[in-house]
């Protein structure tokens, strides 16, 4: 077990106001993730020091050629009171809010749409 605190950093303040500090047990390192070449870090809600630590959990890795993410929050062996609240708030709060919205479509300016504007005239 890692003897440290992770707190929320400012992302986990703003993204999930539900968490709270808790025993980093089963962190990502931010070491191992920045030497991996295939993986970077996207957005860390809490770490070892509240902001730009070693220890991260809640945090969201991406793969930097096929933008496949890893997400993990409160690893821990035991039972964490909010896990639910935080997965809740980091896919409502961020992924619904800053992922999503980059794959929105004008659906008016698809040829759907304007094939089934044409069949009604």
């Amino acid at each position: 077990m890692i003897g440290n605190s992770n707190k929320p950093t400012p992302e986990g303040k703003k993204y999930t106001p539900s968490y709270e500090p808790i025993a980093a047990q089963r962190p990502f390192k931010k070491s191992h993730v920045e030497a991996d070449k295939n993986w970077e870090v996207e957005v860390v809600f809490g770490d070892d020091k509240g902001g730009n630590g070693e220890l991260l959990d809640p945090v969201i890795i991406r793969h930097k050629e096929h933008g496949g993410q890893v997400c993990v929050a409160t690893q821990t062996p035991s039972g964490v009171p909010f896990r639910g609240d935080v997965m809740y708030e980091i896919l409502e709060n961020y992924v619904k809010k800053e992922i999503a919205t980059a794959f929105s479509v004008d659906a008016n300016r698809k040829l759907a749409m304007t094939w089934a504007r044409v069949k009604k005239l």
